[in-house]
């Protein structure tokens, strides 16, 4: 068996496992020790890449793909960070708003943060709108408007109190107004990202993030959007508008990737058909570690 099949076999199988016992309420992990014991797949490569004896060789390449699939289920879950909070851990809740002014036609909004679950699928009449819960911090709202653009900065702010088993949250929810021409930026670690902009008019999307699991659904009210993810060890997921045309290019070490309805350009580039003729254009460019891609058209 080629080693290549080996691993992949062994990831799905591990990461479906962990699934199915998860419906039935069977685990009961520690996902701090998780991700401290993290850097021992970095080691198993190692040790794997330096070995000729092939047994030994399959054996540490299954370990490896055994571990990359508990950590990629963490993801999914993310338990150990949207847990309620309970004990005498203090939890913080705000709401964080700005009005909106109609001479504003073009807005910017950036998200500074840690691990945690951040969530866009709504809109409001105001120009941004967040509800936040944590047991780790705080976060603060800065807008600077130079002419016509307001430019919104939402900051995490940690507390040096140590990490709790089973008692960690930090949950934000976003709403953005949908009538300036945004640019969208987050910068968080181990995070869940979901993020549905097909309302706004998004010609810029950034996400940078540490291990993630990413879900982001684009629209077409502007002529042309660009997203660009960077992320380590990721679950990514791209939705994009069948009237669309749209371009994904993909940089990856170890990537398995599921883009259906697109033409095959050379290994790293994809496009629908027409792409040059469309009149709305996206642009995905995707830079991830050890990664599960999806694009798919709605």
């Amino acid at each position: 068996m080629k080693s290549g099949r080996l691993f992949w076999g062994f990831l799905f199988l591990v990461l479906g496992t962990l699934l199915l016992m998860d419906k039935f309420n069977a685990l009961g992990l520690d996902w701090r020790l998780v991700w401290k014991l993290s850097p021992l797949l970095l080691v198993l490569w190692g040790i794997s890449s330096l070995v000729s004896n092939r047994p030994v060789k399959r054996l540490l390449l299954a370990l490896s793909a055994a571990g990359i699939a508990v950590i990629l289920y963490s993801l999914v879950s993310l338990s150990w960070l949207t847990h309620a909070g309970t004990g005498n851990v203090e939890a913080y809740d705000q709401n964080l708003a700005e009005a909106y002014d109609g001479r504003i036609s073009r807005a910017s909004f950036s998200l500074e943060a840690a691990a945690g679950r951040y969530i866009m699928e709504d809109t409001t009449s105001r120009l941004i709108d967040a509800s936040t819960h944590s047991t780790l911090g705080q976060y603060s709202l800065e807008c600077h408007r130079v002419d016509d653009a307001e430019h919104v900065r939402m900051k995490f702010h940690g507390l040096h109190t140590g990490w709790m088993p089973g008692r960690l949250a930090n949950t934000a929810f976003i709403k953005l107004n949908t009538n300036p021409v945004w640019r969208v930026e987050l910068n968080v670690g181990a995070a869940t990202v979901d993020m549905d902009l097909s309302p706004y008019k998004t010609e810029s999307v950034v996400i940078d993030a540490g291990a993630a699991a990413v879900k982001v659904k684009l629209g077409t009210h502007v002529n042309e959007t660009r997203l660009k993810i960077h992320a380590g060890v990721s679950s990514i997921r791209v939705a994009v508008p069948v009237t669309a045309g749209c371009e994904v290019k993909i940089v990856g070490g170890l990537s398995s990737k599921n883009i259906k309805g697109f033409e095959k350009i050379n290994p790293r580039m994809y496009r629908t058909g027409q792409f040059g003729e469309a009149a709305q254009k996206i642009l995905v460019d995707v830079d991830a570690g050890l990664s599960s891609i999806r694009v798919v058209r709605y």
